[in-house]
């Protein structure tokens, strides 16, 4: 036998051990290798928020009793919302956890 020819049997005789531990039969009777595990996240849509001057902010004298107050009110603003980017789906990489077998 040519050098080759042994070190192939030699290599494909120490693999056949560890892919029979990773191989596994699902329900279909089907043999498959588990690769790597992941986990759908979903990325929130993207909005541009602007502000709207609705009303301006003020001041009041008010008569209560025989006193005079003095109110300030706030501005009133409202947001205008622009989507800049739709929620999607991104696949995380996770920890493969083992199967209840």
């Amino acid at each position: 036998m040519s050098k080759t020819a042994i070190m192939t049997a030699l290599v494909a005789a120490l693999a056949l051990p560890a892919v029979a531990d990773e191989t596994k039969i699902d329900s279909n009777g089907e043999r498959y290798r588990l690769l790597n595990c992941y986990q759908k996240v979903t990325v929130p849509a993207q909005f541009r928020v602007t502000k709207e001057l609705v009303k301006k902010p003020e001041r009041k004298y008010v008569k209560k009793g025989n006193m005079i107050e003095l109110r300030e009110y706030p501005a009133v603003y409202r947001e205008i919302r622009t989507k800049i980017r739709d929620e999607y789906i991104v696949m995380k990489e996770v920890v493969c956890k083992p199967d209840a077998e």
